[in-house]
């Protein structure tokens, strides 16, 4: 994964870390949406902390399951999440 990543090029990263820097609150779509829905969440995710993502769990109205783990969370707990999303109901 390091060699793919140190692959790309400079200007793209930048741009893509820019565009989540600068993206609008969409907060709405999750809140408004009436299909099936879930959050999957690290305890200990540096870039989103955890209280940020139950809080915002809680005003949308969505499930949400915790893993251990970080921000990566499809990385660090691969297998966890296949479960969860096979076993869901959405």
């Amino acid at each position: 994964m390091k060699k793919d990543a140190l692959s790309f090029p400079l200007e793209g990263i930048k741009a893509a870390i820019l565009g989540m820097k600068n993206r609008k609150d969409r907060t709405s779509v999750l809140k408004d949406f009436q299909g099936g829905k879930m959050m999957i969440c690290g305890r200990n995710d540096p870039i989103i902390p955890y209280k940020v993502s139950t809080k915002q769990a809680k005003e949308t109205s969505t499930p949400i399951t915790t893993l251990n783990g970080g921000h990566m969370g499809i990385i660090e707990n691969f297998n966890e999440i296949v479960k969860i999303v096979t076993l869901s109901h959405i």
